[in-house]
C-alpha cells in the first residue's frame, strides 16, 4: 500500500513539473513583460516602435544626406568623399536589436514618461518614438536622422542592467535631448519666435558663403540634428557662432573649435572663441552646445527635465538622494538655471 502511494506522489510531482516548465519559461515572462510595458506606454497614448533594418538604410544613408557632406565631413568620419563608401559606411554600422534590448529600453522609457507630469508630456515627447542601434558613426554621438533617433551600441548596453530612473540620468537627459530634434525637424518653425526673443536672426549657408571667408566657411561641422533645414543664426547683431573643424586635416569630428564671429566687423573677418563672447556666454549660462539655437534648447528641455525630476525626488524622500540627482546634471550647465535665456526658455514652454 505504502509503494502504491509513492507511485502515485512520484506521478503527481511529474505532472505538476511539466505544468510549470509549459506556463512558467523565463522567455516567456521575457516577452510578456515587453508587452506590458508597451500597453502601458499605449495607454499614455505615445508609443515606442524599433524600426526593421531596410526602414533605418532608407533614413539614414540617403544622398539627401551625403549632399550636404563636405570633403572634410567625410574625412572626420573615415570614410572617402564618395556616396557609395558613404552607403557602406553607414549601413553596415546598423545592428538589429536584440529583445533583450527591446526589453530594457521599452521599460527604460516607460519610466522617462511616467516620471514627466502629464500636463507636460507634450513639451517633451512625440507620439511615436522610433529608436536605432549603430556603433562607430558619428563618433558614437547621438543623432536623429528623419524620425528616428540613432545610440550607439554603447549607450544600450549601460541599459543592460536597467533597475530605475534615478540611476539613469545621464541616458534619461540624453534622450530628451534628442527627442527635441526630432521635434523640431517635424516642424521647423515650431520653435522661432522662442529664438527671437532670445535675440537670434537666421541667415542662410549661401548667405555665409557669400559673406565669410572660405577658410571659415568650408570647415563648419556638418551637425545631421540641423538637416535639411540648415539654418544659421546670428545673435542681437553681435556675433555668429560656428562650430568648426580645428584645421583642414582632422579625423575625427571630434576635433573642433567653437568661434563668434564678430557680426560689426568689415567683411565678417574678425572671429575669437565663442567663451570670449562674455555677454553671449552670460545670457545663456551654458559652455557646451552653445553654438546655435537648436542646440541650446535641446540642452535647457534636458535641464528642465532634470529640474522636475529632482523635484519629484525631492519630494518623494525628503532630500535624501536631492544632491546625488543634482550632480548628473552636466556640470558644465549648472548655472544654466539662472541665465536670462533659460529663463525665456521656461517662460515660453510655460506658455506654449
Amino acid at each position: 500500500m505504502s509503494l502504491y502511494l509513492i507511485f502515485i506522489l512520484i506521478g503527481t510531482l511529474i505532472v505538476l513539473l511539466q505544468v510549470f516548465l509549459m506556463y512558467y519559461r523565463p522567455d516567456k515572462i521575457k516577452i510578456e513583460t515587453f508587452e506590458n510595458q508597451l500597453n502601458q506606454l499605449n495607454k499614455l497614448d505615445y508609443t515606442l516602435s524599433f524600426p526593421d533594418v531596410e526602414e533605418i538604410q532608407n533614413k539614414i544613408a540617403t544622398k539627401q544626406y551625403f549632399n550636404f557632406f563636405k570633403e572634410i565631413d567625410a574625412r572626420a568620419r573615415g570614410f572617402s568623399f564618395s556616396l557609395e563608401d558613404f552607403k557602406k559606411t553607414y549601413i553596415s554600422s546598423i545592428i538589429p536589436f536584440k529583445e533583450s534590448d527591446k526589453t530594457n529600453f521599452t521599460k527604460f522609457y516607460n519610466d522617462v514618461v511616467k516620471s514627466i507630469p502629464r500636463d507636460e508630456l507634450s513639451k517633451f515627447l512625440i507620439p511615436n518614438l522610433k529608436v536605432a542601434k549603430v556603433k562607430g558613426i558619428e563618433n558614437a554621438f547621438p543623432h536623429t536622422h528623419e524620425d528616428i533617433i540613432f545610440f550607439d551600441k554603447s549607450y544600450y548596453t549601460k541599459l543592460k542592467n536597467y533597475d530605475s530612473l534615478k540611476n539613469y540620468q545621464e541616458q534619461a537627459n540624453t534622450l530628451i535631448h534628442e527627442i527635441v530634434h526630432i521635434k523640431q525637424r517635424q516642424n521647423p518653425v515650431l520653435y522661432d519666435d522662442l529664438y527671437r526673443q532670445w535675440g537670434f536672426q537666421s541667415i542662410s549657408l549661401q548667405y555665409l558663403k557669400n559673406n565669410l571667408q572660405d577658410s571659415i566657411t568650408s570647415r563648419i561641422r556638418l551637425n545631421p540634428d540641423e538637416l535639411p533645414h540648415y539654418r544659421f543664426w546670428v545673435w542681437k547683431n553681435q556675433v555668429l557662432p560656428l562650430v568648426i573643424y580645428s584645421s583642414f586635416d582632422v579625423s575625427n569630428i571630434n576635433q573642433i573649435n567653437y568661434i563668434g564671429i564678430d557680426w560689426n566687423s568689415n567683411l565678417k573677418m574678425k572671429k575669437k572663441q565663442l567663451t570670449d563672447w562674455t555677454e553671449y556666454n552670460q545670457f545663456f549660462g551654458i559652455s557646451r552646445n552653445n553654438y546655435h539655437p537648436i542646440e541650446i534648447l535641446a540642452e535647457y528641455y534636458s535641464i528642465y527635465y532634470q529640474e522636475l525630476i529632482n523635484k519629484k525626488s525631492t519630494n518623494n524622500t525628503n532630500n535624501t538622494n536631492n544632491t546625488n540627482n543634482t550632480n548628473n546634471t552636466n556640470n558644465t550647465n549648472k548655472n544654466s538655471n539662472t541665465s536670462q535665456g533659460y529663463i525665456i526658455f521656461k517662460n515660453y514652454i510655460k506658455n506654449n
